[in-house]
């Protein structure tokens, strides 16, 4: 019933209210009803779960709770333990210990959307747990599948041709795919969208060709563009850039000088997608992969005081006011987190007081 109501306001605005035309109320919101309706039946997050399983089989560093059984109106699934990836909670985290959990994240979501063609569509940080035990080899946890993205071929591509423009820093390419991700756009300004993702690469990237004033994180950017312009985007695209934008906001919390750019670089290897720039991204991210492996060896085999563990060469951050590239300073990276760490212990202290007075309440 109430998806009944919703579905029925959305066409009556479609049909009265011409100014909101674009917008296509009736179309995204019989998507948005059919998503939410999967979640109503947990034999279907049974299935994901079962299907994450078996994706995942083989990388001991992502964790998916194991299906036991399920009914329609019940699910009962594994346990697992970690803490939720909040802010709060990463920042507290060594810095070496941060860089290797940003990187697998990354690879977790490349492997989901570049390999498996099936993309968990919730990942907000109380979906995505971590444990950090072990500050050399942390891992994380993927729970509630109820929400997925199951990509068609089509889907797929585009999705590879998008982060492919970013590595081959091709601003024609991100323009016709972005475009691409819709039905129609007959109320695109297309004029103005090329305009604004021109100048979007042109100052993240300068043609001079000088990388240390490389930004390597536009999205939020981009979609910006795209909204300005008035492309349209599927439904299906939309939910997919918003987990992109999810994921991204991850990794800044983990290290917000993190080359996602470089580090995807690997799983974009395929016909079409090889060109200079892609290999030399490979390389760097290949050497700071061995980099890494070789400082959790070291501390494993000699202990975690024998030498300071590797972490990968801090990239330049763009700032819009100045225009300029903004470098880390590592003095300013300490004090960041001491002060999450304090956050987080006063959010401890004040969720024990709460509890204890409750209790003697």
């Amino acid at each position: 019933k109430d998806f009944f109501v919703i579905n029925a306001v959305a066409r009556y605005v479609d049909k009265h209210f011409k100014s909101l035309e674009h917008l296509e109320v009736a179309v995204q919101a019989n998507a948005w009803t059919n998503h939410l309706a999967a979640q109503l039946d947990f034999r279907i997050e049974a299935e994901h779960l079962e299907l994450f399983c078996e994706n995942f089989n083989n990388t001991d560093y992502v964790r998916i709770p194991e299906h036991i059984m399920s009914t329609q109106r019940v699910l009962v699934e594994e346990f697992v333990g970690g803490e939720p990836a909040t802010p709060a909670f990463l920042g507290s985290l060594p810095a070496h210990t941060r860089d290797i959990i940003a990187g697998k994240g990354l690879n977790c979501y490349c492997k989901m959307l570049l390999h498996d063609n099936f993309v968990h569509g919730d990942l907000h940080p109380g979906n995505l747990l971590v444990d950090a035990r072990d500050p050399h080899n942390p891992k994380v946890a993927m729970i509630d599948v109820g929400l997925c993205m199951k990509l068609s071929h089509r889907e797929g591509e585009l999705s590879n041709d998008l982060m492919s423009s970013f590595v081959r820093w091709d601003a024609k390419q991100c323009r016709d795919t972005l475009l691409a991700m819709g039905r129609h756009q007959k109320y695109c300004d297309q004029e103005r969208f090329v305009a604004e993702v021109d100048d979007l690469f042109k100052r993240y990237r300068p043609i001079s060709g000088n990388e240390e004033g490389v930004v390597e994180n536009i999205l939020q950017s981009m979609f910006e563009a795209t909204r300005h312009a008035r492309v349209t985007m599927d439904p299906g695209y939309v939910n997919l850039m918003f987990s992109v934008l999810v994921l991204e906001g991850f990794i800044m919390a983990l290290n917000p000088e993190y080359n996602m750019v470089k580090h995807a670089a690997p799983w974009l290897v395929g016909e079409g997608h090889m060109s200079k720039t892609l290999v030399k991204n490979i390389f760097r991210s290949t050497f700071d992969h061995l980099c890494i492996k070789a400082s959790q060896t070291r501390a494993q085999i000699f202990g975690g005081g024998s030498d300071e563990p590797y972490v990968p060469k801090r990239r330049p951050r763009f700032d819009v006011g100045s225009g300029t590239a903004v470098y880390h300073d590592e003095a300013e990276e300490a004090k960041r987190v001491v002060q999450a760490a304090e956050r987080a212990e006063e959010d401890r202290q004040m969720a024990e007081a709460k509890a204890a007075r409750k209790a003697a309440a």
